[in-house]
């Protein structure tokens, strides 16, 4: 398998993970894409309407919880400054669906 299809592969597991519709447990080595796996799935989560006050993400350590803390009011504050255009290609790239009205009055 050449590169780019190993990248489409990962990706394509990545988003599978990621999606808050269905359960999903992931272990990788260290620098993988774990943490971005979780990111992912609480942005998508988010964009759903679901209370954050509702979602529960567990790491190993505080460092870590940090990280993950930083990376998705990272990619929230970024969304914040979008046009709808740019605000919808950006969730696109997350759900890899359409992006209904409904669905950005959520973010």
């Amino acid at each position: 398998m050449n590169l780019s299809g190993i990248l489409e592969q990962t990706e394509l597991k990545q988003a599978r993970a990621s999606n808050p519709k269905s359960s999903a447990f992931v272990s990788a080595n260290a620098g993988s894409g774990k943490t971005y796996v979780l990111v992912t799935r609480i942005l998508r989560l988010l964009i759903e309407g679901v209370d954050p006050s509702r979602i529960l993400a567990l790491t190993y350590t505080t460092t870590a919880a940090a990280n993950m803390s930083i990376r998705v009011f990272r990619e929230l504050s970024e969304w914040v400054n979008l046009d709808d255009e740019a605000l919808k290609l950006k969730i696109f790239q997350l759900d890899k669906a359409e992006v209904t009205e409904i669905g950005r009055a959520h973010v």
